[in-house]
């Protein structure tokens, strides 16, 4: 069940109903719920006529294959027609001239899976919303949250200024989880073991108690969410080990930068990368030091 989403299942009915909107980005962290949020839409929205594929890969050809594989299933005469092409530039000139049958709207979800590891794929895209989409819709959505805030906000990016709609599906905030568990001490233990998060939330609705999720989700080997942290480090750096000392050093008493850095026993000057880093995938929020005449900022573990 899909919950708390009204005002972002709004934005998608706007984004439909606009004749001259052609792309939308839909992006935030892992288990937030983009992918629930529009396939819960387009199943209860039957026109448009919708595609949604998933990128698995970061092989541009195997993504390429498998969207013309899903093509296949609204027409298989799509995918005879399509085969010969081997760029997405290609395949999506030819659906917007064809006379075949085609979905109105795009779905590609995981889209950094595509994009990251080719900077060219960013260009083609560009390419793809500027000249290709005619009468078609395109959402694009993704979980690597720096990669996809690069894409859309750097003026530096060749998709930058290219959507029409963009939404950040942000975590439950208390006031939601307060709705789902009625009980205040409750409401207040869940929110600040997932942060909000909704695929966690969802996931300690499925025991009798918030002790009983606890334990079984972060605090057995096994549980659930017990590797969820460093996996989600994994998928936005190369190297987590000092990033995971640093979070570890500000979880204790370190706040401030000096502080982290002899901690986290790192050079004062090379700290400011890594907490920029974590700022930006909202794991690290920013905070004013009032009580120190200096201007230096402070760090805690963003709450969401």
């Amino acid at each position: 069940m899909l919950y708390f989403r009204d005002k972002e299942k709004e934005q998608l009915r706007f984004f439909l109903s606009q004749p001259r909107y052609k792309a939308m980005a839909i992006y935030g962290r892992r288990r937030t719920g983009k992918t629930a949020l529009v396939l819960d839409f387009f199943e209860n929205q039957p026109t448009p006529t919708s595609l949604y594929y998933q990128c698995t890969t970061f092989d541009y050809a195997t993504c390429l294959f498998d969207f013309v594989s899903a093509l296949s299933s609204f027409a298989p005469d799509l995918e005879r027609a399509l085969r010969p092409y081997t760029t997405f530039r290609d395949v999506f000139s030819y659906l917007s001239s064809t006379s075949t049958p085609h979905p109105a709207v795009i779905v590609i979800d995981e889209f950094p899976f595509l994009a990251k590891k080719d900077e060219n794929v960013a260009v083609e895209f560009q390419w793809i919303i500027d000249h290709a989409l005619k009468e078609m819709k395109l959402i694009l959505l993704g979980s690597n949250l720096s990669f996809m805030r690069r894409q859309i906000q750097d003026r530096g990016s060749p998709l930058y200024g290219r959507f029409d709609t963009l939404l950040e599906l942000l975590p439950f905030s208390f006031s939601e989880i307060h709705q789902l568990f009625p009980s205040f001490e409750e409401a207040m233990e869940v929110y600040a073991q997932t942060g909000g998060v909704a695929q966690y939330v969802m996931f300690f609705l499925d025991y009798p108690s918030v002790r009983d999720a606890s334990r079984a989700l972060l605090f057995d080997r096994n549980g659930r969410l017990f590797t969820e942290a460093p996996n989600l480090l994994m998928q936005e750096v190369r190297d987590t080990t000092t990033y995971v000392s640093i979070l570890r050093t500000i979880s204790g008493d370190a706040k401030d930068p000096g502080q982290i850095a002899h901690l986290a026993n790192l050079d004062q000057r090379n700290i400011y990368p890594y907490l920029n880093k974590l700022t930006d995938l909202n794991i690290l929020a920013p905070v004013d030091n009032s009580l120190s005449k200096k201007s230096e900022r402070r760090y805690r573990i963003q709450c969401h």
